[in-house]
């Protein structure tokens, strides 16, 4: 990584040029299938992909990696998209009528479980195992076993239900003092979490809220304001979260800000790349049992295969190889070369094209296989983004599902519960506040 570095502080403008020129590709050739701005695959295969294809493009330039690896990343760049434009884009448009002045019953219960568990969760997280922002990696909190990966896995549940339930909140209403009081509270959580793009998360949560629910482009006013703010609150998260974690790091003598330290994690998206492909880093790793790496989250969460019989992830393989078996740290298994070392040179362009296969499918199809209703809504904010997120780190589309497997019963026993007590729903009517909801639609269209 070293050298890549070296290379950049020489050859700056020419990086910003390539940058400039492939994210504007990338954006002319995916706009139709934007939703908004928040969608995730305009954060995630624009915005973050373009800093990845131009680290390997820039490297391929000033002859930091060989030409196969180069041909590979970018034919099996252009197998993921291909494989996403296969589908034609077709948004989710609002449901016709006027709205009921609250969510259903259902969800209101839903949602008071979930923040009530995310709130003692997290608080349990912190007396126990320390509060992530403040260790010198917030990955160990949750590695050390006796349950703690499972907390993890509720908190990649609650936190799409709980905006599930705010945002349908604000199609109807005004917030009042309790529903801004959860958003604040919810902020300092993923800020405490000590993950960089902690905020970030809940924005492209709510692009894909919008996707499903058929608001992406007229979220109205109250939802604009309130996105402002969020939107504030992700940049602001991102300078504290690095500062805090970087405050004492000098380089040649100099100290790095959190500016600059937000500025290197942009530029080195493709870390892995940049540590995988000089000296045919790549070619040295253990790419066997490729059946197993595809699963692992499976044969672990079901016990069929214990931890440490799996074979380990790519990221911690590589790191492994620069930083030391004993470091808490880890890159992420981009698809290019989870797909390369595990299937080989065509095996892994086909494996991207399949990934960019499953992105469509779930965008496009799985909404028409299911009523518009709450429970299929957070299920696609889940999916939807782990999905899109495997671009970056593979095992985030087995853990979405898995996720799913633990949301549908939380979400059944919300159902129940008020199905046995009595439904304390309304007759659809106008907001009470006598704002306007989002203007009515014909029904979606699906495949």
């Amino acid at each position: 990584m070293g050298s890549f570095f070296a290379a950049l502080l020489d050859h700056i403008p020419e990086f910003l040029a390539l940058l400039a020129l492939v994210a504007g590709s990338l954006y002319l050739l995916l706009r139709r299938h934007i939703s908004s701005l928040l969608d995730p695959l305009f954060f995630l295969l624009v915005l973050n992909e373009a800093f990845c294809i131009t680290d390997v493009l820039f490297m391929y330039l000033y002859g930091l990696i060989e030409a196969r690896y180069f041909t590979h990343y970018m034919l099996s760049e252009a197998a993921l998209f291909l494989g996403l434009l296969c589908f034609r884009p077709r948004f989710s448009r609002p449901t016709p009528g006027p709205l009921s002045a609250e969510p259903p019953a259902a969800l209101k219960t839903f949602f008071v479980g979930a923040f009530s568990l995310l709130v003692g969760l997290n608080l349990l997280v912190y007396t126990q195992r320390g509060i992530p922002l403040f260790l010198d990696s917030r990955l160990v909190v949750y590695r050390a076993g006796g349950g703690w990966g499972l907390v993890d896995r509720l908190f990649d549940i609650l936190i799409p239900g709980i905006l599930y339930y705010l945002l349908e909140v604000l199609r109807r209403r005004r917030w009042r003092l309790g529903e801004w009081a959860s958003l604040v509270t919810l902020i300092a959580i993923q800020i405490l979490s000590g993950a960089k793009s902690s905020v970030v998360t809940l924005l492209y949560l709510i692009g894909s809220y919008g996707l499903h629910s058929g608001v992406a482009g007229s979220l109205g006013a109250r939802t604009g304001r309130m996105l402002k703010r969020l939107t504030l609150a992700a940049a602001a998260s991102l300078l504290l979260v690095t500062f805090v974690q970087t405050k004492d790091v000098e380089i040649g003598g100099r100290q790095v800000t959190a500016i600059d330290q937000v500025a290197a994690r942009a530029v080195s998206a493709g870390d892995a790349m940049i540590y995988a492909y000089p000296d045919r880093t790549i070619d040295q790793l253990d790419g066997s049992r490729p059946v197993y790496a595809v699963l692992k989250e499976f044969l672990a969460f079901f016990r069929i295969v214990a931890p440490d019989d799996l074979p380990k992830h790519l990221g911690v393989q590589i790191t492994d190889r620069f930083i030391g078996l004993d470091s808490n740290f880890q890159t992420n298994a981009k698809h290019n070369l989870f797909g390369y070392l595990y299937f080989g040179y065509w095996g892994g362009i086909l494996f991207s094209f399949l990934l960019g296969i499953s992105i469509g499918w779930l965008r496009y199809v799985f909404p028409g296989l299911f009523p518009r209703t709450w429970i299929w809504g957070i299920s696609f904010m889940i999916l939807n983004s782990a999905f899109i997120i495997s671009v970056n780190d593979l095992d985030s589309g087995p853990r979405g599902l898995l996720n799913i497997l633990l949301f549908l019963p939380m979400a059944l026993v919300a159902k129940q519960v008020v199905d046995r007590g009595g439904s304390t729903g309304k007759p659809a009517q106008p907001p009470a506040d006598g704002t306007p909801t989002f203007p009515a639609s014909p029904p979606a269209v699906h495949p």
